[in-house]
């Protein structure tokens, strides 16, 4: 019965790990709920890390409502965004003195659950 437990338990538990795909895959017409989402975690990430002193570092390109304004009120704030280049890919040596950034932002389950 343990080792049932603990196979469902991985099953489950290896279901909420992503599969290297960020960015927002929620449709055009939930802008709105974008919107008051960036404003969201631009609030935690305040509390969390002080704007001015932090550095973050995008992993994945910034597209889409979401990316671009969450790069936008990020630097607004003060913090030091450094944006994905898709032409170098991975972020380089020199800059892993910031904090890496990644976000998923999508619809799970029912409609009105982000």
């Amino acid at each position: 019965m343990r080792t049932i437990f603990i196979v469902l338990l991985t099953l489950v538990v290896s279901g909420c790990a992503t599969t290297g795909h960020y960015g927002s895959f929620l449709p055009e017409d939930k802008n709105d709920i974008e919107i008051r989402i960036v404003h969201d975690a631009v609030d935690q990430l305040i509390e969390l890390y002080p704007p001015a002193k932090s550095r973050l570092n995008l992993k994945h390109e910034a597209s889409g409502q979401f990316g671009v304004t969450l790069v936008r009120i990020l630097r607004k704030e003060g913090y030091a965004v450094k944006e994905y280049d898709k032409t170098k890919g991975e972020i380089g040596e020199s800059d892993k003195d910031g904090f890496s950034l990644r976000y998923v932002l999508d619809v799970a389950g029912t409609p009105d659950f982000y």
